[in-house]
Formats: C-alpha cells, structure tokens, sequence
C-alpha cells in the first residue's frame, strides 16, 4: 500500500518540473488571454478575445484562472495551476469513491494512481491550462451523487446532481446535461426506478441544472448569441463522414493509445480473466461498468479528440484497477512499467520543456525577441488570432492585453500572420515551412 502512496505523490510531482518555463501550449494562450481581457476590462460577463467579443465556451474556467492571478502573478502557472488543482480533486474524489464502491483499498489506491498516469493525463491534460481536467472534476461529480443516489435511495443527491450539472455547464456547455442525462436514465433502468425520476424533488434537480446557466446567460452581453454559439459549438462534431460501423472502432483504439500503459496491462487481465472463466465483478463494480459503456455512446456520434474522454477516465480507472489487482504477476510487472512512465515524465519535464521552449520556432522565443525589439511603452496591435501565445506574451510583459488593430487606432507595431503589405517591416519570423509571422511598424 506504501509503494502505491509514493506513486501516487511521485506522478502529481512529475508535473512540476519547468513547468513554469514550458511555453503556452494547443488552446491554452485563449483560455489565458480571454482570462486576461477579463481581469483588465473587469467585464466578467463580456469574454473578448483581443478585443473582440468571444461566445464559443462559457466563463467559469476563465474566472477560476482570474482568481488564481492574485495568488499566483499571470505567467503561464496562473493558469495552469487551476488544472493541477481539479487533477488533485478528481484524484481525491476517485480515492474516496473507489473506496466506497469496492471497499478495497489497495484497489482505490490502485485506481487513483492509474488515472494520474493515464499517457492522456500524465504528458498532457493533467497540467494543461485545458478546460477538460477541470470539467471532468465535476461531471465526476455528478457520476458520483447519482451513484449514491442509486446506491442509498437519499434525493438530496440526486438534487446535487442537478447542481453540479449546472456548474459543468459553466465549463463547457450542452455536454454536461449529456452525461448528466444518460448517467440518470442509465441508474433508473439498472434499479427499476423510474418513478424517482418523475418526482418532486428529481425536478428540483433538473430546476437546479438549468437555473445556473441561465442567471449566468443573463449576465452575459448577448445571452441569445451565447448561447446559440454554444449549441452549434456542441453539436458541430457530430459528423455523417465516416460509417457508423467505423465510430466504435475507432473511438476503442483512440481510447487504447491515450491510456497506455495501463490498456495493455488491462487487456491482459481481461484475457486471463476470460481464460479462466473468471470475469465476474462485485455488483457495485458491474453498475460502474454499465454507467461508463453508456457514457461512450455520444463519442460514437461525433469526431470527437481523444481528451473529450477524459471526464470518464476516473470510471474506466476503477475498472481497471479491479481486473489488474486480481492477478499479482501482471499488477507487479505493471507497477514497474508505471515507475518507468513516471520517471519518463519527469525526464519530459527536465529536457524537453526547456528544449521546446528554446527553439528557434518556439512562441515564447518569438515574443521575447519582439519584446527586446519594440518599445513596450507604445501602442501594440495584434492582427493574429491564429497565433495568440505571441500576443499574450507581448500583452503579459506590457501589462495590458493586446488588441486588434481596428480597435487601437493609435497603434505604433501590429503583428501580423499575412500582412496584404510590408511598409513598415521590421521582422518575419518562420513558424514552420509554410507559416511566418510578421513584426511592422505602422507609425
């Protein structure tokens, strides 16, 4: 039990090496920036992106980065602290609940520590200044109560439920009423108990889940366009491309590949689980598994990424660790391959995050030489969405976010992804082969 406890608290600690240094990564400089114009503009219900308004994802994840900056002053640890804080959450809250469901510690700590070292949570989401550690918190959340509610029949769970719904809502929109719908009719088949759903307080729960966006869309600027933007934001990934035969397959295999290594020790479980005919569960565990299969569904609809898995990674770590722990020689091998991950995530920290940063293409690299090159005192526009890392970075060493070049009539510098003319050049610096982003002086 000792030996997981270290894992445990070695894998959380592997996320921390140079991750101060460690550029702005995928939509981490938008999460950030709109965050930023937040904090400056003090327009909470009004999210921007330089300058302009911004509809594609609710603001609670923004908050949480504005209220981390007066503890922590805005680099890139402001915001990525607040996915380290839900990834120790979602880790405390799977320890406590495996608990509760097996009743076996050695499998709560085992599970736990496969969901800090699931590949797609390890390298990537756990640290991240993603919105999606975040919302798995509390979508977890609301797999819990609702299991308790099965489990102890008590409504007030059912009624947090609903409430918990509402703050996921917050994070990303319709998806959260998704799993909250599937999780409940799921548990009311399973216990025989659609009369509940239909009661007084069950209402109470749907009331709860709804009234929370709705006092935030009335607090927003455009409450009609967030949330039609919203809408077609959740269900634009739902695609008619591919066959339907095809989704499963491939969602299984994505599935596969983000939680190594742990899949591959989980299919040799269930492989000697099968030989042996042994591939019962407790009953709590089989209703976990149950809840966890139906949750995939909407993944089979859409051309989803992989980290949209992520709010069922606590579930499919519990089963895991059920299968895994039953056969000593694999939990041992596998415990020894998890050590190596661990150690490898730590090497990832120490070598590659100065090296990424360093490079000649690197964002950060890019803003600091802009920085030596302008005067910071005068009036910077930014005509590159497509490059916002550069912008936050020129706008955190200025103090003031940037803004679009329309909306700073005064501006000396802009910079530009694909200027239609160079007067005023100054710099162009290659991004890749076939991207560069451009420096000119305007005034």
């Amino acid at each position: 039990m000792k030996v997981f406890i270290l894992f445990i608290l070695l894998s959380f600690l592997s996320h921390l090496p140079n991750l101060n240094l460690y550029e702005f990564r995928n939509e981490e400089s938008l999460r950030t920036i709109v965050a930023y114009e937040m904090y400056h503009t003090g327009k909470y219900g009004e999210p921007t992106v330089l300058g302009e308004p911004y509809f594609n994802k609710p603001t609670l994840f923004n908050w949480l980065i504005v209220l981390y900056s007066y503890f922590i002053p805005w680099s890139e640890m402001t915001a990525r602290a607040v996915s380290l804080t839900f990834l120790v959450l979602t880790a405390l809250l799977l320890l406590w609940s495996s608990h509760h469901i097996t009743k076996d510690k050695h499998v709560s700590l085992l599970a736990t520590l496969i969901f800090l070292t699931f590949g797609n949570v390890l390298f990537f989401y756990g640290y991240l200044a993603e919105i999606d550690i975040t919302f798995s918190f509390f979508l977890f959340s609301v797999f819990v109560l609702l299991w308790l509610w099965f489990e102890k029949g008590e409504a007030h769970y059912l009624i947090f439920s609903g409430l918990l719904s509402g703050m996921a809502f917050l994070l990303k929109g319709f998806p959260s009423y998704v799993f909250y719908v599937i999780t409940l009719l799921t548990l009311s088949m399973l216990g025989r108990r659609f009369k509940e759903i239909f009661s007084r307080k069950a209402f109470l729960s749907y009331a709860l889940a709804l009234f929370i966006p709705t006092l935030w869309l009335f607090t927003t600027a455009n409450p009609h366009r967030y949330l039609t933007t919203l809408f077609l934001e959740s269900f634009s990934r739902v695609s008619n491309e591919e066959a339907f035969y095809l989704r499963p397959i491939k969602l299984i295999l994505l599935t596969l590949k983000d939680t190594l290594p742990t899949s591959l020790f989980l299919l040799t479980s269930l492989l000697i689980a099968f030989k042996n005919k042994s591939m019962k569960m407790p009953k709590s565990l089989s209703v976990v598994t149950v809840v966890l299969l139906a949750n995939f569904t909407p993944y089979f609809l859409s051309n989803s990424a992989g980290r949209y898995v992520l709010p069922l990674y606590p579930f499919l770590a519990l089963v895991s660790a059920h299968f895994i722990n039953s056969y000593e020689k694999v939990k041992k091998s596998f415990l020894i391959i998890l050590l190596i991950t661990i150690l490898l995530r730590i090497a990832f920290g120490l070598l590659f995050f100065p090296y990424y940063t360093e490079r000649e293409t690197s964002r950060k690299r890019i803003a600091m030489d802009i920085i030596k090159t302008v005067d910071l005192s005068k009036p910077i526009a930014c005509n590159c969405f497509s490059e916002l890392s550069i912008c936050l970075y020129l706008g955190l060493a200025k103090g003031e976010p940037l803004r679009k070049l329309d909306l700073i009539p005064k501006a000396e510098y802009v910079i530009e992804c694909s200027p239609n003319r160079l007067e005023g050049f100054i710099k162009r610096y290659s991004l890749n082969k076939d991207y560069e982003v451009y420096l000119l002086k305007i005034r």
